[in-house]
């Protein structure tokens, strides 16, 4: 059964010698004739160019389906995510506003930007608070924003420095905080930082430009508000002029 299966497993294959070596095609089209040969012709010809090619276009169907279906379940899955982070933000600048707004009862029933969300700005107090609010943290994980030390991201959330976070600011920040860190994150950081450096570079020129000026002019016995870069040639001419003038007293 074994040798059998294995001279199965041979033809399948193409390979139709005995085990001396000789092939059993020419053997059987010499004993058989034209018969046998056009019934090989025709079987070769089904099986390669017709159920081979039949099984492969069904695993290119097959693949071709599958990459269709999974770049439409992509964009369903980035419609639904999309979706999902505006409605889980609006829940939580929501859950923020009322809280704001029930910390502003208290002082005044009737204060007249109650509906104006944008107007107001979250001080650091009341900020640690409203952070610190279970359900904002709640909203916040489903975000993918973990807000365990609400006090020490007062300073990400107030990205003008003004000492108050508005719900603009706050809605930024947590889209920016959403998810791991990312390699782009740092690059966008480090050109920020050059950004800077090139500018406090221009700045400083300009500074030692003043300074020049206003040394200069301090020398030559001019009025500072007249201290300035332009002048500086000026000054020089000036001094020298004054430098060239005899005494009176000589």
């Amino acid at each position: 059964v074994s040798s059998s299966m294995f001279t199965v497993f041979r033809f399948m294959l193409g390979d139709y010698s005995t085990r001396g070596g000789k092939s059993m095609i020419i053997a059987l089209s010499y004993g058989y004739g034209m018969m046998f040969e056009l019934v090989f012709v025709t079987f070769m010809i089904i099986v390669i160019f017709g159920l081979f090619n039949i099984i492969t276009a069904i695993f290119v169907d097959s693949t071709t389906s599958g990459l269709k279906h999974n770049e439409i379940k992509r964009k369903y899955a980035q419609q639904y995510e999309r979706e999902y982070v505006k409605n889980k933000l609006r829940c939580l600048l929501e859950r923020v506003c009322a809280l704001h707004m029930e910390r502003r009862l208290v002082g005044d029933p009737h204060p007249e930007d109650a509906h104006d969300y944008a107007a107001f700005g979250l001080g650091e107090d009341e900020f640690v608070q409203i952070m610190g609010d279970p359900i904002v943290k709640d909203i916040a994980k489903g975000l993918d924003v973990d807000i365990n030390n609400p006090a020490g991201l007062f300073g990400t959330f107030d990205a003008n420095h003004d000492g108050s976070v508005s719900m603009l600011e706050m809605a930024q920040v947590l889209l920016r905080l959403r998810g791991e860190p990312h390699k782009t994150d740092v690059i966008e950081c480090v050109v920020s930082i050059r950004h800077l450096q090139d500018r406090f570079d221009t700045i400083a020129v300009r500074l030692k430009h003043v300074c020049e000026a206003l040394h200069d002019a301090g020398a030559a016995g001019l009025s500072p508000s007249c201290a300035s870069p332009t002048w500086s040639s000026d000054v020089k001419r000036k001094r020298s002029q004054r430098g060239s003038q005899k005494p009176l007293w000589s």
